[in-house]
């Protein structure tokens, strides 16, 4: 089959590698100008394609047929050639549904707030109505879009779920958010529909809170799954999405170990890298390279702050970065920042051993002695266990804590 997306920007797509997996099928990316998107499809040279941004309402009076929910919802993501005739489905609504509906999340009666106002937020109205909850979208510009209502609105009333239709907070701009989730009453669930980052700063900051989160790779996965079944005519087990998404997540996510000095992390961390065929990191090897000392050298011309500077220099450098096992230094979670920019792509474990096997040395500037360990396992070890999104113990030999790690990564 001759199957493909179509957007202006496709650089960052993942379609390819899920198309792969759901269905065994070549995948291609066909990045259009406007002016080139009508005669891209009258030429009909596919089997099907799925339609990104900017071009998911522009292709309606393109089409032979739109199914009724796409016509509804006004956009579409999904054209299929039925035998020369240009048939389009919106599976981006399906795919938001099967969130909702697989994580019980509370819409049923419910207020849901909608963040954006283009084709991904009508597709989430959608959604939300056939979960039988009363969507409401937001923007910006209220004034500018019928039926919507403005942030400070959002801020007044009260809502169960957000859902976030924006592109804020997209890689590369990773450190944007839409709204503060704090701020609203009620919230008990997000979903972000943005997929790059994996966990994007919205979600992080609604976890903080205490709110459910959840990414849109999901959703990407689950749309393409429905958009599969359209582009074969046969349906597909649903458990070939969920492998899917087990498989792209664990590809992708990064695996970061924290702990305190002489817990293991380097040693853990290079053999976990070579079980999985993965590239290793070590934040502190990067530290040592840049600045062309060794550590208790920069302690020694530049004191802990120095270092925490060079530190965080070299995270901010990791964290747009896939596919990584990164041992950390001790104190790295001492910077919100530093937990935030690994977060983004990265599976946070805590490895931890017994203070009576962890070993002080000379070579480690804060923990030369018993009472170092003593006084640094005070100061860290409930942001430890804070950050942290499992533990692994490191007690009884790497053997153990591999296999711990191993089971981590391959139910991700």
């Amino acid at each position: 089959m001759k199957l493909g997306l179509i957007g202006q920007r496709l650089g960052h797509s993942w379609s390819p590698e899920i198309h792969r997996m759901l269905i065994g099928e070549d995948y291609a990316l066909w990045e259009l100008e406007p002016q080139s998107l009508p005669d891209f499809l009258r030429k009909r040279d596919f089997d099907g394609i799925n339609v990104t941004i900017p071009y998911k309402q522009s292709v309606l009076p393109l089409l032979d047929e739109i199914d009724d929910s796409a016509r509804r919802i006004g956009a579409v993501n999904t054209i299929v050639n039925d035998k020369g005739r240009l048939c389009g489905y919106n599976t981006d609504c399906l795919g938001l549904r099967g969130i909702l509906e697989n994580h019980g999340l509370p819409v049923a009666g419910a207020d849901v707030a909608i963040l954006g106002t283009g084709g991904a937020s009508l597709a989430a109205v959608e959604a939300v109505c056939l979960c039988k909850g009363k969507p409401v979208r937001v923007s910006r510009t209220p004034a500018s879009h019928g039926g919507t209502i403005g942030y400070d609105e959002l801020y007044r009333r009260e809502f169960a779920v957000l859902i976030n239709t924006t592109p804020v907070g997209m890689h590369p701009d990773v450190d944007a958010v839409p709204v503060e989730t704090g701020r609203i009453r009620g919230l008990r669930a997000v979903v972000d529909v943005v997929a790059n980052p994996l966990r994007t700063a919205l979600m992080l900051q609604a976890q903080k809170c205490g709110i459910e989160a959840f990414g849109g790779l999901e959703m990407l996965v689950t749309q393409a799954f429905y958009a599969d079944q359209l582009f074969t005519g046969t349906p597909l087990d649903p458990a070939k999405a969920r492998q899917c998404l087990t498989r792209l997540t664990t590809l992708r996510r990064n695996l970061v170990l924290i702990g305190m000095p002489a817990s293991g992390k380097t040693t853990i961390a290079k053999a976990v890298a070579g079980e999985a065929g993965r590239a290793f990191v070590d934040t502190d090897a990067l530290v040592e390279a840049a600045a062309g000392r060794t550590i208790p050298e920069i302690f020694a011309t530049e004191g802990e702050a120095g270092f925490r500077a060079r530190e965080a220099e070299v995270i901010e450098g990791l964290r747009l970065r896939t596919g990584l096992v990164i041992a950390t230094g001790g104190g790295v979670v001492l910077s919100e920042r530093n937990m935030r920019n690994l977060a983004y792509n990265g599976l946070i474990v805590r490895l931890e051993r017994k203070t009576e096997l962890l070993e002080a040395g000379e070579g480690r500037p804060l923990a030369r002695s018993r009472s170092d360990l003593d006084r640094l396992y005070s100061e860290r070890g409930a942001l430890y266990e804070k950050y942290a999104d499992a533990t692994v113990a490191n007690n009884a030999g790497v053997g153990q804590a591999l296999a711990g790690i191993m089971r981590i990564i391959e139910g991700a």
